[in-house]
C-alpha cells in the first residue's frame, strides 16, 4: 500500500505542477519603508511570461493603524489593470484581515480570476485618513516598478519598490454560474428593511424624509433587481435618503461609485459662510506661487465653482447619508475636484489681492503627494504619529492632540501623553478630526480633567481617572469632522464648563446605530435608532453639530496672521483665560473680525466680474453688519456696497430655492426662474452650468 500511496502522491504533484502557478514579484522581502497613500493607490507592474495566465490574487505585506473605526465594515479595493491603468478585475475586501501594528503578508483573492496581461499592473485603494488606514511596506531598489496612482488615471513614480505581490495560474477559471434574479428574495429583504426603518428611525420629520413614499417608488425597483449586486446598490440608495451618516449598508463586498474621479489635487478646500476658500495647499504647490491661502475658488473646469460643488454633493447624498452638509463639506475638502477621468483639470482663483488666477490642477500635489488635514494643523515640531500626542510648547503651555477614536486604545495613548503634561498651567485639548467610538472611553478621557465626580444631566457623571487630574485652564479645538462619540467628548467638556471651545461646528452626527440583517443574508445594515439631546443643555444636534464658543471664519486676515486661524485664537484664548478675564469677554473679543480687512474683502468678493457666483446673500449681511462696526467713510462704503447688490441677493435666493429641490434642477422650473431673472449673476450662471 505504502508504494502506491507514494505513487498516488506523485501523481497528484504532477497534477498540480502541469496547472502551474506562478509569483510575480519585485521586493525580495526585507521591509525598508513603510507608506500610506491619500488620495492615491499603491501602483506596481509586472512583466507577464509567456503561455496563458490568469491573476488568481494578490498579496500585500501590511499593517493596520489608526482607531475609532469599525475594520470589519471598512473596505479598500484591488484593482487588476492593464498598461494604460485600464482596470480588468477588481475586488474589495476588509481592514480587518490586516493586523494592527503588526505587519504581514495578506493575500487577496480576486473574486474572479483575469486573464492577464503582458504588462500587468495592481492597484491597492486603502482611501486612508491619518487616523485609518493600513500602512504598505517598501523596500529599496535600484530601479522602481512602482508608483501612486488610481485606475484610469496618471501614474506617479515611487522611488522604492511597493511589497506587493500577484499570483498567476495557468489553469483557466471555470466560467461563473450565471445567477437570476430573485425577486421574492429581493423583496423579503426590502420589506425587512422598509418596516424597520420605518419602525425604528426616530427622525423621519426632522430629516424631512416621506418614507412611505419612498417605498412606494423603491419596491418596483427591488423587485426588478437584475442580481445581487443591483439589489444591494438598491439597498444602499435607498437608506441613503434618510440623511443619517450612521445608517447605510455593511458586510458587503459591493462597493457605491460614490468617490470615484475625485481627486484633491493636493489642495484643501473649505466651504464656509457659503464661499468655497483655499485653505492650504501641499508645499511646493504651484498654485501658492501666485495667490495665498483665503483666496476663493472661483470656476472648476470653466464652470461655477459653487455649481460643481453642488453636483458633487448630490452625487455623494445619492450614496450615502450625510447628517449634516458641513461635515460632508469636511470629508470632501481633501477630494474636492470631479477629475472623472481626465487628467487635468482648470480651476481659478481670485486672491486676496484681486488678483484672478488661472491654475491647471493635476489630480496630485507636486510628486504626487496628497494633503492630510491632521499634518497641516499640527503646530511645528509635533509629529501626528500613534494615536493621542502631546508636547509643551512652552514652558506653561502644554498641547495633546487625539487622533484615534473613543476606544480603549486611544485612551491608553491619551493617557500616556496626558501624563507627559505634568506641571503645565494649561492645556490645548486639540480634538479635531478624532474619530467616534463608545461614550465610556470619551467620559473616561475626560475624566482627566476633573478632579470631583461631577454631574452631567442625563448623561453618566464624569468621574476623575488616571493618577492626577489637570484642574487648570483648557481650551478645545473643534471641527467639522467630529462626530459620534467625539461629540460626546465635547459636551463632557464644554457644557460643562470646563473647557472653551473654539474651531467650527462639529459633525451633528449623534443618532445612536443599530445593526439588522437581512432575510437573505447578502447585507447587513446599520440603522440610527435612538435619537439624543445633548446632557446638560437638552439641545438635539442632530444634523446641526455643536458650535463652538469662538467660531473661526476662513478669512484671508487671519489665515495670514495665524497660519493656523483655530490654533493661533486657541493659544490667545488660553493666556485670557490665565489672566482670569471673564469668559464672555474672551468670547466677545475674539470674535471680532479684523474690521478693515474683511469689508474690503467682501467688497473684492462680490465686485469682481469674473466670480460667477458670488454670495450676495451673506456677503450683504455681512457688509450690513460690519458697517456698525466701521467708522466714517469705510462704514458708508460697506453699507453702500451692500445696498447696491441686494437685487442680486434677491436672484439668488430665488436660486438656492431652485436647487434645494434637487440637482440639477428641472428643466421646467428651471426655464421658469431664468426667464424671471433674467440678467441677474446667478441666471447667467446657472444657464452656462446647463448648457
Amino acid at each position: 500500500m505504502a508504494p502506491m500511496r507514494r505513487a498516488l502522491a506523485l501523481l497528484l504533484l504532477a497534477c498540480v505542477a502541469s496547472a502551474g502557478e506562478k509569483e510575480l514579484k519585485h521586493d525580495d522581502g526585507t521591509q525598508a519603508d513603510k507608506r500610506s497613500t491619500a488620495g492615491s493607490g499603491h501602483v506596481i507592474s509586472f512583466d507577464v511570461p509567456g503561455g496563458k495566465w490568469w491573476v488568481r490574487s494578490v498579496s500585500i505585506f501590511g499593517a493596520r493603524y489608526g482607531g475609532g473605526y469599525d475594520a470589519a465594515t471598512t473596505t479598500f479595493t484591488v484593482t487588476v489593470c492593464d498598461d494604460d491603468l485600464k482596470p480588468i478585475g477588481s475586488t474589495t475586501a476588509k481592514y480587518e484581515l490586516f493586523a494592527p501594528g503588526r505587519f504581514e503578508w495578506v493575500e487577496i483573492p480576486l473574486e474572479e480570476a483575469v486573464a492577464a496581461p503582458r504588462k500587468l499592473r495592481i492597484v491597492v485603494e486603502f482611501r486612508p485618513t491619518a487616523t485609518q488606514g493600513v500602512y504598505v511596506g517598501a523596500c529599496e531598489t535600484k530601479r522602481s516598478h512602482s508608483g501612486h496612482g488610481v485606475p484610469g488615471a496618471a501614474e506617479k513614480p515611487f522611488d522604492k519598490e511597493w511589497m506587493i505581490r500577484a499570483c498567476l495560474t495557468s489553469a483557466k477559471p471555470k466560467p461563473p454560474k450565471e445567477k437570476k434574479p430573485e425577486p421574492d428574495r429581493y423583496l423579503k429583504d426590502f420589506d425587512f428593511l422598509a418596516s424597520t426603518v420605518k419602525d425604528r428611525f426616530p427622525a423621519l420629520v426632522k430629516k424631512g424624509v416621506d418614507w412611505d413614499a419612498a417605498c412606494r417608488e423603491w419596491r418596483p425597483r427591488f423587485k426588478a433587481a437584475r442580481d445581487d449586486r443591483e439589489h444591494v446598490l438598491h439597498a444602499t440608495e435607498l437608506l441613503a435618503l434618510l440623511g443619517d451618516m450612521h445608517t447605510g449598508v455593511v458586510d458587503s463586498k459591493i462597493e457605491p461609485p460614490a468617490f470615484e474621479g475625485l481627486f484633491g489635487g493636493g489642495l484643501w478646500i473649505a466651504a464656509d459662510r457659503g464661499r468655497l476658500v483655499l485653505r492650504a495647499a501641499v508645499p511646493g504647490h504651484p498654485l501658492l506661487e501666485r495667490v495665498k491661502p483665503g483666496a476663493e475658488l472661483l470656476t472648476i473646469g470653466g464652470k461655477p465653482a459653487r455649481l460643481v460643488h453642488l453636483a458633487t454633493r448630490a452625487q455623494l447624498k445619492r450614496w450615502y447619508g450625510w447628517s449634516s452638509d458641513h461635515f460632508l463639506d469636511a470629508r470632501l475638502s481633501f477630494q474636492f475636484f470631479p477629475f472623472g477621468k481626465e487628467r487635468h483639470l482648470s480651476a481659478t482663483f481670485l486672491g486676496p489681492s484681486g488678483t484672478v488666477v488661472e491654475i491647471g490642477l493635476e489630480p496630485w500635489g507636486p510628486g504626487g503627494r496628497g494633503l492630510s488635514r491632521v499634518f497641516v494643523t499640527m503646530p511645528q515640531g509635533v509629529a501626528a504619529e500613534g494615536l493621542a500626542v502631546s508636547k509643551r510648547l512652552d514652558e506653561r503651555t502644554g498641547y495633546i492632540r487625539i487622533l484615534g477614536g473613543m476606544d480603549q486604545k486611544t485612551r491608553e495613548a491619551f493617557d500616556a501623553a496626558f501624563d507627559a503634561l505634568k506641571g503645565v498651567d494649561g492645556i490645548l485639548l486639540d480634538c479635531r478630526g478624532m474619530g467616534g467610538g463608545g461614550d465610556g472611553p470619551a467620559w473616561a478621557m475626560a475624566g482627566r480633567f476633573f478632579k470631583e465626580r461631577t454631574p452631567q444631566g442625563t448623561a453618566s457623571p464624569l468621574e476623575p481617572t488616571g493618577s492626577w487630574q489637570f484642574d487648570g485652564p483648557v481650551v478645545l479645538l473643534q471641527d467639522e469632522r467630529m462626530v459620534s462619540s467625539a461629540e460626546t467628548f465635547t459636551w463632557a467638556m464644554v457644557e460643562t464648563g470646563r473647557a472653551l471651545s473654539v474651531g467650527r461646528p462639529t459633525g451633528g452626527a449623534t443618532i445612536i446605530p443599530e445593526a439588522f440583517g437581512v432575510p437573505s443574508g447578502l447585507f447587513r445594515f446599520r440603522l440610527g435608532v435612538h435619537d439624543r439631546k445633548t446632557p446638560i443643555n437638552t439641545v438635539q444636534p442632530e444634523g446641526i453639530g455643536t458650535p463652538p464658543c469662538i467660531l473661526v471664519p476662513y478669512e484671508p486676515a487671519l489665515l495670514a496672521k495665524y497660519g493656523d486661524p483655530i490654533l493661533g485664537i486657541a493659544r490667545e484664548a488660553l493666556d485670557l483665560l490665565r489672566q482670569r478675564v471673564d469668559r464672555d469677554e474672551i468670547v466677545s473679543r475674539l470674535s471680532k473680525p479684523p474690521v478693515a480687512e474683511a469689508i474690503e474683502w467682501q467688497i473684492r468678493l462680490l465686485d469682481e466680474p469674473k466670480n460667477p457666483m458670488p454670495d450676495f446673500v451673506r456677503g450683504c449681511l455681512a457688509l450690513a453688519e460690519l458697517s456698525k462696526l466701521a467708522d466714517g467713510d469705510l462704514a458708508a462704503r460697506a453699507g453702500k456696497a451692500a445696498d447696491r447688490w441686494r437685487p442680486e441677493a434677491a436672484a439668488q435666493r430665488a436660486c438656492e430655492e431652485l436647487l434645494a429641490k434637487g440637482f440639477p434642477p428641472k428643466p421646467a422650473d428651471a426655464k421658469g426662474f431664468l426667464h424671471e431673472h433674467s440678467g441677474a449673476r446667478y441666471a447667467e450662471a446657472l444657464a452656462s452650468y446647463l448648457r
